[in-house]
């Protein structure tokens, strides 16, 4: 919290607000994660769980498309202790005309991959991403 205050949205007792990423030197206020203390979330009543008909799942991975992704890969090092795990090519992927940079970031016991992404041209889905959303979660993946 001390190393990134511009992204604080709300810090209340058992819950915190965050923006996830910046624009500029302020944050984008696209994305917010919540944080919540305790086993109980705001507004919804707890069951208990029934498995019998699920599918044995975890998560795997989140993949952020971004302007700055040296920026976004440093607060997620300085809030989270996450850690660039793969960079391809050099960081460097092509297709046709669309090139973008790629970092996988995450935990060191590697438990889950946090993928970031910037466009280097104006062409291909992270380009069109940026373009019309912003700063966001492209899309999110479970392994089961």
């Amino acid at each position: 919290l001390e190393t990134h205050p511009a992204l604080i949205k709300t810090k209340e007792e058992g819950m915190l607000e965050a923006y996830a990423y910046y624009d500029g030197d302020g944050p984008d206020f696209g994305t917010v994660l919540r944080f919540v203390e305790g086993d109980e979330l705001p507004g919804l009543t707890w069951r208990d769980p029934d498995f019998s008909q699920s599918i044995k799942a975890k998560p795997d991975h989140w993949v952020s498309n971004v302007h700055n992704r040296q920026g976004f890969l440093k607060t997620l090092g300085d809030c989270l202790g996450y850690e660039s795990q793969v960079e391809f090519a050099s960081g460097v992927v092509a297709a046709g005309d669309a090139v973008i940079e790629s970092t996988v970031a995450g935990p060191s016991d590697r438990s889950v991959f946090l993928p970031v992404n910037n466009a280097l041209s104006d062409a291909g889905h992270v380009a069109s991403f940026l373009d019309q959303l912003g700063n966001g979660v492209q899309h999110v993946a479970t392994r089961v």
